[in-house]
């Protein structure tokens, strides 16, 4: 409690008030080429805030900080108790889902079991499935980049902040 951490804060030229984002860094942390993504939200009339979220421990393995949306009970730890599925039924926002079909973590299957609780629980979402894409095809740093599916990727982004965050400032 009270801890004070570096954050990167990226935001529209003139006057406000803009919608904003807390962007969650992928692994392996808080890098160059997530404070660009923070400076195209900010192109795009977003306030984006990344927090450096490994200021305590320095940068957590995969093992430690995995992008799975299902984990299976062997896989919780002391610093994962809960399987980010299980958060599904008390998600008060519209979420917007774009999974790579050649993704391990989160796998078809699971992709496919997180469409299934969001529909389950009434939840408003879109889901988004590319083919000849794994994880991370949006990082263009990466050779997992797939440029189909980021730019797709970003046109749903975009529309649907445009939609859901940028309505609601005006």
């Amino acid at each position: 409690m009270g801890d004070v951490i570096d954050a990167y804060f990226a935001r529209p030229f003139g006057e406000g008030p803009y919608p904003g984002i807390v962007m969650i860094h992928h692994m392996p942390g808080w890098d160059e080429s997530h404070k660009e993504i923070a400076r195209r939200f900010a192109h795009h009339g977003y306030a984006t805030l990344l927090p450096n979220l490994h200021f305590r421990e320095g940068k957590a393995t995969p093992e430690e900080n995995s992008d799975s949306v299902r984990k299976e009970p062997e896989e919780l730890t002391p610093r994962q108790p809960k399987a980010p599925i299980d958060f599904t039924e008390n998600l008060r926002c519209p979420m917007l889902a774009l999974f790579g079909i050649e993704d391990k973590r989160p796998s078809p299957e699971d992709a496919k079991k997180t469409e299934e609780a969001l529909k389950r629980f009434g939840k408003t979402y879109e889901v988004h499935t590319y083919e000849n894409a794994g994880h991370a095809f949006f990082a263009v740093d990466r050779p997992q980049y797939r440029v189909h599916a980021a730019l797709d990727g970003w046109k749903r982004v975009f529309a649907w902040f445009e939609k859901y965050l940028k309505s609601s400032t005006h």
